[in-house]
Protein backbone atom coordinates (compact mmCIF):
# COMPACT_ATOMS: atom_id res chain seq x y z
CA UNK A 1 0.00 0.00 0.00
CA UNK A 2 2.69 2.42 0.65
CA UNK A 3 4.23 1.25 -2.61
CA UNK A 4 1.13 2.20 -4.56
CA UNK A 5 0.89 5.86 -2.50
CA UNK A 6 4.01 6.96 -3.32
CA UNK A 7 3.67 5.68 -7.20
CA UNK A 8 0.75 7.94 -7.26
CA UNK A 9 2.43 11.00 -5.91
CA UNK A 10 5.40 10.03 -8.48
CA UNK A 11 3.02 9.98 -11.43
CA UNK A 12 1.05 13.58 -10.12
CA UNK A 13 4.92 15.23 -9.37
CA UNK A 14 5.30 14.14 -13.01
CA UNK A 15 2.08 15.82 -14.19
CA UNK A 16 2.95 18.72 -12.33
CA UNK A 17 5.84 19.13 -14.02
CA UNK A 18 4.94 18.38 -17.72
CA UNK A 19 1.92 20.95 -17.26
CA UNK A 20 4.56 23.92 -16.33
CA UNK A 21 6.45 23.38 -20.08
CA UNK A 22 5.85 25.90 -22.99
CA UNK A 23 2.10 25.34 -24.24
CA UNK A 24 0.45 23.49 -21.26
CA UNK A 25 -0.80 24.99 -17.76
CA UNK A 26 1.43 27.40 -16.16
CA UNK A 27 5.32 27.78 -14.78
CA UNK A 28 3.79 27.51 -11.26
CA UNK A 29 4.09 24.01 -11.09
CA UNK A 30 7.52 23.38 -11.78
CA UNK A 31 8.24 24.71 -8.32
CA UNK A 32 6.50 21.69 -6.99
CA UNK A 33 6.35 18.44 -9.55
CA UNK A 34 10.11 17.43 -9.29
CA UNK A 35 9.58 18.10 -5.25
CA UNK A 36 7.10 14.52 -5.20
CA UNK A 37 9.28 12.28 -6.76
CA UNK A 38 12.81 13.49 -4.44
CA UNK A 39 10.08 13.45 -1.76
CA UNK A 40 9.14 10.07 -2.96
CA UNK A 41 12.68 8.29 -3.83
CA UNK A 42 14.46 10.42 -0.77
CA UNK A 43 15.11 6.72 1.52
CA UNK A 44 14.33 4.09 -1.21
CA UNK A 45 16.43 1.26 -2.07
CA UNK A 46 17.92 0.77 -5.24
CA UNK A 47 14.87 -0.84 -6.93
CA UNK A 48 12.25 1.20 -5.78
CA UNK A 49 14.56 4.74 -6.71
CA UNK A 50 14.87 3.14 -10.28
CA UNK A 51 11.41 1.95 -10.66
CA UNK A 52 9.72 5.44 -9.30
CA UNK A 53 12.14 6.92 -11.41
CA UNK A 54 10.84 5.30 -14.94
CA UNK A 55 7.94 6.04 -13.95
CA UNK A 56 8.15 9.56 -13.71
CA UNK A 57 9.63 9.67 -16.60
CA UNK A 58 7.06 8.12 -18.50
CA UNK A 59 4.34 10.10 -17.24
CA UNK A 60 6.30 12.98 -17.68
CA UNK A 61 7.40 12.32 -21.56
CA UNK A 62 3.62 11.22 -22.21
CA UNK A 63 2.46 13.93 -20.85
CA UNK A 64 5.70 16.23 -22.62
CA UNK A 65 6.05 14.84 -26.06
CA UNK A 66 2.02 14.63 -26.37
CA UNK A 67 2.13 17.32 -29.28
CA UNK A 68 3.72 15.27 -31.16
CA UNK A 69 1.36 12.37 -31.52
CA UNK A 70 -1.04 14.04 -34.36
CA UNK A 71 2.30 14.11 -36.14
CA UNK A 72 3.56 10.37 -35.75
CA UNK A 73 0.02 9.40 -36.33
CA UNK A 74 -1.83 11.36 -38.99
CA UNK A 75 0.85 13.72 -40.83
CA UNK A 76 3.63 11.75 -41.73
CA UNK A 77 1.89 8.26 -42.18
CA UNK A 78 -0.80 10.38 -44.25
CA UNK A 79 1.88 11.98 -46.33
CA UNK A 80 4.34 9.22 -47.19
CA UNK A 81 2.58 6.14 -46.55
CA UNK A 82 5.43 3.99 -45.11
CA UNK A 83 3.48 3.02 -41.55
CA UNK A 84 0.12 2.70 -40.24
CA UNK A 85 -0.77 4.89 -37.41
CA UNK A 86 -0.51 2.32 -34.98
CA UNK A 87 3.16 2.11 -36.09
CA UNK A 88 3.55 5.97 -35.53
CA UNK A 89 1.25 5.96 -32.04
CA UNK A 90 4.10 2.51 -31.14
CA UNK A 91 7.05 5.42 -32.15
CA UNK A 92 5.70 7.64 -29.41
CA UNK A 93 5.67 5.30 -26.79
CA UNK A 94 8.88 3.87 -28.05
CA UNK A 95 10.61 7.62 -27.47
CA UNK A 96 9.04 7.93 -24.14
CA UNK A 97 10.02 5.02 -22.76
CA UNK A 98 13.82 5.43 -24.49
CA UNK A 99 13.39 9.32 -22.48
CA UNK A 100 12.48 7.91 -19.73
CA UNK A 101 15.57 5.51 -18.80
CA UNK A 102 17.06 8.91 -18.02
CA UNK A 103 14.95 9.33 -14.68
CA UNK A 104 15.65 5.46 -13.79
CA UNK A 105 19.14 6.24 -14.28
CA UNK A 106 18.56 9.45 -11.78
CA UNK A 107 16.84 6.86 -9.26
CA UNK A 108 19.60 4.59 -9.73
CA UNK A 109 22.55 6.91 -9.18
CA UNK A 110 20.09 9.14 -6.28
CA UNK A 111 19.71 5.76 -4.43
CA UNK A 112 23.71 4.73 -4.14
CA UNK A 113 24.28 7.53 -2.01
CA UNK A 114 20.86 7.97 -0.54
CA UNK A 115 22.68 6.75 2.92
CA UNK A 116 25.50 9.52 2.60
CA UNK A 117 22.83 12.18 2.71
CA UNK A 118 20.61 11.10 4.98
CA UNK A 119 21.11 13.02 7.45
CA UNK A 120 22.25 15.84 5.74
CA UNK A 121 19.87 18.19 4.01
CA UNK A 122 22.61 20.34 2.38
CA UNK A 123 24.04 17.30 0.76
CA UNK A 124 20.76 16.22 -0.30
CA UNK A 125 20.24 19.61 -2.49
CA UNK A 126 23.05 19.03 -3.45
CA UNK A 127 23.35 15.38 -4.79
CA UNK A 128 19.42 16.41 -6.21
CA UNK A 129 21.11 19.02 -8.46
CA UNK A 130 24.50 17.59 -9.52
CA UNK A 131 22.82 14.25 -10.69
CA UNK A 132 19.66 15.86 -12.84
CA UNK A 133 22.40 17.83 -14.65
CA UNK A 134 24.18 14.37 -15.12
CA UNK A 135 21.36 12.83 -16.51
CA UNK A 136 20.05 15.58 -18.71
CA UNK A 137 23.50 16.16 -19.94
CA UNK A 138 24.13 12.78 -21.23
CA UNK A 139 20.78 12.93 -22.57
CA UNK A 140 21.89 15.99 -24.73
CA UNK A 141 25.10 13.73 -26.00
CA UNK A 142 25.11 11.62 -29.42
CA UNK A 143 23.65 11.44 -32.18
CA UNK A 144 20.51 10.94 -30.38
CA UNK A 145 20.60 13.31 -27.85
CA UNK A 146 17.91 15.96 -27.18
CA UNK A 147 17.38 19.33 -25.44
CA UNK A 148 13.73 19.56 -25.39
CA UNK A 149 11.21 18.81 -22.75
CA UNK A 150 13.75 19.92 -20.08
CA UNK A 151 12.12 21.98 -16.54
CA UNK A 152 13.90 25.42 -17.56
CA UNK A 153 11.75 25.61 -20.47
CA UNK A 154 9.50 26.87 -18.59
CA UNK A 155 10.80 30.25 -18.46
CA UNK A 156 10.61 31.45 -22.05
CA UNK A 157 8.38 33.94 -21.54
CA UNK A 158 9.57 35.11 -18.07
CA UNK A 159 11.61 38.04 -19.60
CA UNK A 160 13.24 38.63 -15.76
CA UNK A 161 14.52 35.57 -15.37
CA UNK A 162 15.25 34.88 -18.75
CA UNK A 163 17.98 37.34 -18.50
CA UNK A 164 19.72 34.90 -15.92
CA UNK A 165 20.37 32.20 -19.10
CA UNK A 166 23.23 34.92 -20.38
CA UNK A 167 25.35 34.12 -17.39
CA UNK A 168 24.21 30.96 -16.37
CA UNK A 169 23.03 29.26 -19.07
CA UNK A 170 20.45 26.48 -19.41
CA UNK A 171 21.49 24.15 -16.94
CA UNK A 172 22.18 26.82 -14.45
CA UNK A 173 18.64 27.89 -14.99
CA UNK A 174 17.75 24.22 -14.34
CA UNK A 175 19.89 23.96 -10.96
CA UNK A 176 17.42 27.17 -9.51
CA UNK A 177 14.17 24.77 -10.31
CA UNK A 178 16.22 21.29 -8.44
CA UNK A 179 17.24 23.09 -5.67
CA UNK A 180 13.61 24.98 -5.14
CA UNK A 181 11.72 21.21 -5.46
CA UNK A 182 14.52 19.52 -3.44
CA UNK A 183 13.85 21.76 -0.61
CA UNK A 184 10.09 21.13 -0.93
CA UNK A 185 11.20 17.77 -0.55
CA UNK A 186 12.94 18.26 2.59
CA UNK A 187 9.71 20.34 3.98
CA UNK A 188 7.37 16.84 2.75
CA UNK A 189 9.75 14.95 4.32
CA UNK A 190 9.91 16.46 7.97
CA UNK A 191 5.83 17.21 7.86
CA UNK A 192 5.73 13.12 7.05
CA UNK A 193 7.79 12.35 10.00
CA UNK A 194 5.07 13.83 12.25
CA UNK A 195 0.99 12.96 12.74
CA UNK A 196 -1.10 13.85 9.86
CA UNK A 197 -3.25 16.36 12.11
CA UNK A 198 -0.40 18.10 12.64
CA UNK A 199 1.00 17.92 9.28
CA UNK A 200 -2.42 18.97 7.77
CA UNK A 201 -1.92 22.32 10.25
CA UNK A 202 1.18 22.96 9.45
CA UNK A 203 0.82 23.12 5.97
CA UNK A 204 -2.44 25.37 5.62
CA UNK A 205 -1.63 27.53 8.50
CA UNK A 206 1.82 28.29 9.95
CA UNK A 207 4.40 26.73 7.00
CA UNK A 208 1.48 27.93 4.30
CA UNK A 209 4.19 30.35 2.90
CA UNK A 210 7.42 28.83 3.42
CA UNK A 211 7.78 27.74 -0.40
CA UNK A 212 4.72 30.27 -2.06
CA UNK A 213 5.99 33.16 -0.53
CA UNK A 214 9.74 32.98 -1.72
CA UNK A 215 8.37 31.52 -5.43
CA UNK A 216 6.05 34.92 -5.25
CA UNK A 217 9.34 37.10 -4.27
CA UNK A 218 10.82 35.58 -7.53
CA UNK A 219 8.21 36.08 -9.66
CA UNK A 220 7.74 39.95 -8.22
CA UNK A 221 11.52 40.13 -9.29
CA UNK A 222 10.57 38.53 -12.55
CA UNK A 223 8.66 41.61 -13.41
CA UNK A 224 10.60 44.03 -11.92
CA UNK A 225 13.42 42.93 -13.52
CA UNK A 226 11.75 42.73 -16.81
CA UNK A 227 10.65 46.99 -16.56
CA UNK A 228 14.56 47.48 -16.23
CA UNK A 229 15.38 46.25 -19.87
CA UNK A 230 15.75 48.99 -22.62
CA UNK A 231 13.91 49.81 -25.36
CA UNK A 232 13.53 47.27 -28.14
CA UNK A 233 14.54 49.35 -30.81
CA UNK A 234 17.56 52.13 -30.72
CA UNK A 235 16.23 55.09 -33.35
CA UNK A 236 19.64 55.82 -34.48
CA UNK A 237 20.46 52.64 -35.42
CA UNK A 238 20.03 51.47 -39.24
CA UNK A 239 17.75 48.35 -40.14
CA UNK A 240 17.42 45.48 -42.40
CA UNK A 241 14.01 45.04 -43.75
CA UNK A 242 12.88 41.52 -43.92
CA UNK A 243 10.07 39.86 -45.33
CA UNK A 244 9.48 36.13 -43.43
CA UNK A 245 7.41 34.40 -46.06
CA UNK A 246 4.84 32.02 -43.84
CA UNK A 247 3.53 29.79 -46.66
CA UNK A 248 1.59 27.13 -45.24
CA UNK A 249 2.15 24.46 -48.22
CA UNK A 250 1.00 21.24 -47.10
CA UNK A 251 3.71 18.83 -46.52
CA UNK A 252 1.90 16.30 -48.93
CA UNK A 253 1.68 18.87 -51.62
CA UNK A 254 5.43 19.87 -50.78
CA UNK A 255 6.66 16.80 -51.26
CA UNK A 256 4.63 15.26 -54.49
CA UNK A 257 4.58 18.53 -56.71
CA UNK A 258 6.56 19.05 -59.70
CA UNK A 259 8.90 21.94 -60.73
CA UNK A 260 6.28 24.01 -62.38
CA UNK A 261 3.72 23.90 -59.44
CA UNK A 262 7.07 24.87 -57.11
CA UNK A 263 7.95 27.78 -59.37
CA UNK A 264 4.19 28.74 -59.89
CA UNK A 265 3.64 29.18 -55.56
CA UNK A 266 6.66 30.67 -55.99
CA UNK A 267 5.45 33.39 -58.44
CA UNK A 268 2.37 33.96 -56.82
CA UNK A 269 3.91 34.35 -53.17
CA UNK A 270 6.58 37.05 -54.43
CA UNK A 271 4.20 39.06 -56.48
CA UNK A 272 1.43 39.06 -53.01
CA UNK A 273 4.73 40.97 -51.45
CA UNK A 274 5.20 43.32 -53.42
CA UNK A 275 1.18 44.15 -53.59
CA UNK A 276 1.53 44.34 -49.98
CA UNK A 277 4.99 46.27 -49.02
CA UNK A 278 5.09 50.63 -49.03
CA UNK A 279 8.56 50.18 -47.83
CA UNK A 280 12.10 49.12 -49.27
CA UNK A 281 12.62 45.23 -48.88
CA UNK A 282 16.43 44.12 -48.51
CA UNK A 283 15.80 40.33 -48.28
CA UNK A 284 13.19 37.75 -48.53
CA UNK A 285 13.15 34.75 -46.35
CA UNK A 286 11.20 31.36 -47.13
CA UNK A 287 10.14 28.35 -44.64
CA UNK A 288 12.61 25.27 -44.08
CA UNK A 289 12.58 22.97 -47.67
CA UNK A 290 10.83 25.68 -49.31
CA UNK A 291 11.64 23.69 -52.85
CA UNK A 292 12.13 19.85 -52.05
CA UNK A 293 14.92 19.68 -54.62
CA UNK A 294 18.26 21.70 -55.31
CA UNK A 295 17.24 25.28 -56.66
CA UNK A 296 20.75 25.20 -58.14
CA UNK A 297 20.99 22.91 -60.03
CA UNK A 298 17.34 22.80 -61.62
CA UNK A 299 17.96 25.15 -64.39
CA UNK A 300 14.37 26.41 -64.79
CA UNK A 301 13.79 27.20 -61.02
CA UNK A 302 17.43 28.95 -60.89
CA UNK A 303 16.49 30.82 -64.34
CA UNK A 304 13.30 32.08 -61.84
CA UNK A 305 14.53 32.70 -58.88
CA UNK A 306 17.60 35.35 -60.32
CA UNK A 307 15.27 36.98 -62.55
CA UNK A 308 13.27 37.77 -59.70
CA UNK A 309 15.78 38.95 -57.42
CA UNK A 310 17.03 40.84 -60.37
CA UNK A 311 14.09 42.84 -61.20
CA UNK A 312 13.84 43.72 -57.54
CA UNK A 313 16.67 44.58 -56.32
CA UNK A 314 16.65 41.98 -53.25
CA UNK A 315 18.07 39.25 -51.85
CA UNK A 316 16.68 36.13 -51.05
CA UNK A 317 17.70 33.46 -48.54
CA UNK A 318 15.59 30.15 -50.12
CA UNK A 319 15.70 26.52 -48.60
CA UNK A 320 15.89 23.73 -50.20
CA UNK A 321 17.54 20.69 -50.95
CA UNK A 322 21.36 20.93 -51.80
CA UNK A 323 22.85 17.86 -53.81
CA UNK A 324 26.39 17.66 -54.37
CA UNK A 325 27.05 14.60 -56.14
CA UNK A 326 25.44 11.18 -54.50
CA UNK A 327 25.12 13.84 -51.11
CA UNK A 328 21.61 15.43 -50.33
CA UNK A 329 21.53 18.40 -47.67
CA UNK A 330 19.02 20.32 -45.90
CA UNK A 331 20.06 23.61 -47.05
CA UNK A 332 19.57 27.42 -47.31
CA UNK A 333 21.09 28.90 -50.66
CA UNK A 334 21.56 32.92 -50.88
CA UNK A 335 20.13 34.79 -53.97
CA UNK A 336 21.68 38.46 -55.11
CA UNK A 337 20.78 40.55 -58.27
CA UNK A 338 24.16 40.50 -59.62
CA UNK A 339 24.97 36.95 -59.10
CA UNK A 340 21.87 34.95 -58.66
CA UNK A 341 21.54 31.81 -56.83
CA UNK A 342 24.92 30.99 -54.79
CA UNK A 343 26.34 27.64 -55.88
CA UNK A 344 27.86 28.03 -51.84
CA UNK A 345 24.96 26.52 -49.06
CA UNK A 346 24.38 26.21 -45.39
CA UNK A 347 23.75 23.00 -44.66
CA UNK A 348 22.08 21.82 -41.96
CA UNK A 349 24.67 20.55 -39.30
CA UNK A 350 22.50 18.39 -36.82
CA UNK A 351 20.58 16.59 -38.32
CA UNK A 352 17.43 15.00 -36.53
CA UNK A 353 17.76 11.15 -36.18
CA UNK A 354 15.72 8.56 -38.00
CA UNK A 355 14.12 11.14 -40.08
CA UNK A 356 17.11 12.59 -41.36
CA UNK A 357 19.82 10.31 -40.73
CA UNK A 358 19.70 6.79 -39.19
CA UNK A 359 21.84 6.55 -36.34
CA UNK A 360 23.83 3.07 -35.25
CA UNK A 361 22.28 1.80 -38.64
CA UNK A 362 23.64 -1.83 -37.13
CA UNK A 363 20.88 -1.32 -34.17
CA UNK A 364 18.31 1.21 -35.56
CA UNK A 365 18.36 -0.52 -39.73
CA UNK A 366 14.78 -1.67 -39.25
CA UNK A 367 13.65 1.61 -38.57
CA UNK A 368 14.55 2.85 -41.85
CA UNK A 369 11.43 3.26 -42.77
CA UNK A 370 11.05 6.68 -40.58
CA UNK A 371 12.82 8.72 -42.72
CA UNK A 372 11.10 11.57 -44.42
CA UNK A 373 11.95 11.59 -48.34
CA UNK A 374 15.83 10.40 -48.19
CA UNK A 375 18.74 10.04 -45.47
CA UNK A 376 20.88 13.54 -45.67
CA UNK A 377 24.53 14.47 -44.71
CA UNK A 378 25.32 16.98 -42.12
CA UNK A 379 26.86 20.14 -43.09
CA UNK A 380 30.49 20.70 -42.05
CA UNK A 381 30.53 24.44 -42.40
CA UNK A 382 28.85 27.36 -40.18
CA UNK A 383 28.54 29.37 -43.44
CA UNK A 384 26.65 32.91 -42.85
CA UNK A 385 25.88 35.39 -45.38
CA UNK A 386 26.18 39.58 -45.43
CA UNK A 387 23.15 41.22 -45.79
CA UNK A 388 23.53 45.47 -45.33
CA UNK A 389 26.61 44.91 -42.93
CA UNK A 390 25.16 42.40 -40.79
CA UNK A 391 25.98 38.90 -40.93
CA UNK A 392 23.35 36.59 -40.91
CA UNK A 393 23.33 32.43 -39.72
CA UNK A 394 20.93 30.51 -40.93
CA UNK A 395 20.34 27.66 -38.47
CA UNK A 396 17.86 25.10 -39.78
CA UNK A 397 14.73 23.68 -37.78
CA UNK A 398 15.22 21.86 -34.43
CA UNK A 399 18.70 23.43 -34.52
CA UNK A 400 17.04 25.74 -32.23
CA UNK A 401 17.49 23.54 -29.92
CA UNK A 402 20.93 23.05 -29.53
CA UNK A 403 23.34 25.62 -28.12
CA UNK A 404 26.45 24.36 -29.71
CA UNK A 405 25.09 25.34 -33.39
CA UNK A 406 24.61 29.05 -32.28
CA UNK A 407 28.38 28.55 -30.67
CA UNK A 408 29.66 27.67 -33.95
CA UNK A 409 27.98 30.14 -35.95
CA UNK A 410 29.37 32.96 -33.32
CA UNK A 411 32.41 31.84 -34.40
CA UNK A 412 32.53 32.31 -37.75
CA UNK A 413 31.04 35.60 -37.22
CA UNK A 414 27.28 35.90 -36.79
CA UNK A 415 25.68 38.98 -35.69
CA UNK A 416 21.93 37.21 -36.34
CA UNK A 417 19.76 34.53 -37.10
CA UNK A 418 16.86 33.58 -38.72
CA UNK A 419 15.87 29.69 -38.03
CA UNK A 420 13.91 28.74 -41.07
CA UNK A 421 11.66 25.65 -40.33
CA UNK A 422 8.79 23.87 -41.78
CA UNK A 423 6.50 22.81 -38.67
CA UNK A 424 4.01 21.44 -41.51
CA UNK A 425 3.66 18.35 -39.75
CA UNK A 426 1.85 19.91 -36.86
CA UNK A 427 -1.38 20.99 -36.62
CA UNK A 428 -1.40 22.54 -32.97
CA UNK A 429 -0.32 25.97 -31.12
CA UNK A 430 1.48 23.16 -28.02
CA UNK A 431 3.95 22.28 -30.84
CA UNK A 432 4.03 25.57 -32.26
CA UNK A 433 5.10 26.83 -29.14
CA UNK A 434 7.68 24.04 -27.67
CA UNK A 435 9.94 24.15 -30.65
CA UNK A 436 9.29 28.33 -30.67
CA UNK A 437 10.06 28.63 -27.10
CA UNK A 438 13.65 27.37 -27.74
CA UNK A 439 14.81 30.80 -29.68
CA UNK A 440 13.97 32.92 -26.51
CA UNK A 441 16.71 31.44 -25.12
CA UNK A 442 19.15 31.03 -28.05
CA UNK A 443 18.83 35.05 -28.47
CA UNK A 444 19.25 35.92 -24.37
CA UNK A 445 22.63 33.51 -24.46
CA UNK A 446 24.09 35.37 -28.32
CA UNK A 447 22.23 38.77 -27.34
CA UNK A 448 21.40 38.63 -30.85
CA UNK A 449 18.25 39.39 -32.65
CA UNK A 450 16.63 36.05 -33.97
CA UNK A 451 13.80 35.81 -36.66
CA UNK A 452 12.04 32.46 -36.72
CA UNK A 453 10.58 31.82 -40.32
CA UNK A 454 8.06 28.78 -40.76
CA UNK A 455 5.89 26.97 -42.84
CA UNK A 456 2.92 26.73 -40.25
CA UNK A 457 4.14 29.18 -37.99
CA UNK A 458 5.61 30.32 -35.59
CA UNK A 459 7.08 33.24 -37.66
CA UNK A 460 8.36 36.26 -35.23
CA UNK A 461 11.27 38.18 -33.85
CA UNK A 462 13.10 38.13 -30.89
CA UNK A 463 15.38 40.97 -29.25
CA UNK A 464 18.46 40.11 -27.62
CA UNK A 465 16.85 40.10 -24.63
CA UNK A 466 14.34 37.24 -25.67
CA UNK A 467 11.06 39.66 -26.08
CA UNK A 468 9.02 38.68 -28.91
CA UNK A 469 8.67 42.27 -30.92
CA UNK A 470 6.42 41.17 -33.51
CA UNK A 471 4.86 37.83 -34.62
CA UNK A 472 2.39 36.81 -37.17
CA UNK A 473 -0.78 34.64 -37.16
CA UNK A 474 0.23 30.90 -36.71
CA UNK A 475 -1.87 28.26 -39.36
CA UNK A 476 -2.65 31.45 -41.59
CA UNK A 477 -0.91 32.09 -45.34
CA UNK A 478 0.64 35.32 -44.67
CA UNK A 479 3.83 37.43 -45.33
CA UNK A 480 5.68 38.84 -42.32
CA UNK A 481 7.78 42.50 -42.45
CA UNK A 482 10.13 42.61 -40.00
CA UNK A 483 13.14 45.00 -38.87
CA UNK A 484 16.94 44.07 -37.73
CA UNK A 485 19.29 46.90 -36.40
CA UNK A 486 22.73 46.15 -38.28
CA UNK A 487 24.42 46.93 -34.83
CA UNK A 488 24.78 44.44 -32.97
CA UNK A 489 23.84 44.65 -28.95
CA UNK A 490 27.27 43.74 -26.78
CA UNK A 491 26.67 42.21 -23.52
CA UNK A 492 29.82 43.86 -21.90
CA UNK A 493 29.33 47.15 -23.25
CA UNK A 494 25.77 47.37 -21.97
CA UNK A 495 25.24 49.02 -18.29
CA UNK A 496 21.66 47.20 -18.31
CA UNK A 497 22.78 44.23 -18.92
CA UNK A 498 24.48 44.27 -15.33
CA UNK A 499 21.77 46.09 -13.56
CA UNK A 500 19.31 43.12 -15.04
CA UNK A 501 21.23 40.23 -13.98
CA UNK A 502 22.26 41.51 -10.69
CA UNK A 503 18.76 42.66 -10.03
CA UNK A 504 17.41 39.31 -10.31
CA UNK A 505 20.41 37.24 -8.82
CA UNK A 506 20.33 39.09 -5.67
CA UNK A 507 15.98 38.36 -5.35
CA UNK A 508 16.82 34.66 -6.06
CA UNK A 509 19.90 34.65 -3.37
CA UNK A 510 17.43 36.52 -0.98
CA UNK A 511 14.87 33.84 -1.80
CA UNK A 512 16.75 30.67 -1.23
CA UNK A 513 18.85 32.45 2.45
CA UNK A 514 14.90 32.69 3.24
CA UNK A 515 14.21 29.23 2.30
CA UNK A 516 16.63 27.61 4.00
CA UNK A 517 16.76 29.49 7.07
CA UNK A 518 13.04 27.79 7.68
CA UNK A 519 13.08 24.74 6.11
CA UNK A 520 16.89 23.67 6.56
CA UNK A 521 17.30 24.33 10.16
Amino acid sequence: MQFLKKALIVILGAFLSSMALPGYFSSITVWFGFGLFLFCIRREKIGKAVLFGFIYGITYFLFGFGWIVSAFVREIPNVFETMPPAVGFLIYILLCLFESLFFALYGLIFSVFRKKIAESNFLFVILSVITLLSTELLRAFGPMGFTGVRFSDTFYNHQGLLQLNSLIGPYGMLSIIVIVNSLFAIYLDKLSQKNINSSIKNVFCKNFMIFFLPIMIIYLSDSITASFLPPVYNEETDNVNIVAVQSMTPAKKKHYSSEEEFIDDFIITTESIYDHSESEIDLIVFPEAYFMYDVYSYGKTNEKISEFSEKHGVNLAVPSLAVIEDDYYNAVRFVTPHEGVSENFYGKMKLNPFTEFLPFEEIFGFLSFLRFARFLENGEEALIFNQSGLNIAFPICFEAFYPEVFEKFNNSGADTYIVVTNDGYFDNYTALIQHFSQLNFRAVENRSWILHVSNNGITSLIDPYGRVVKSIRPFTQQNGFFSIPVQKQEFTDTYSDYRTVFLISLCIIIVFFYVFLLVIK
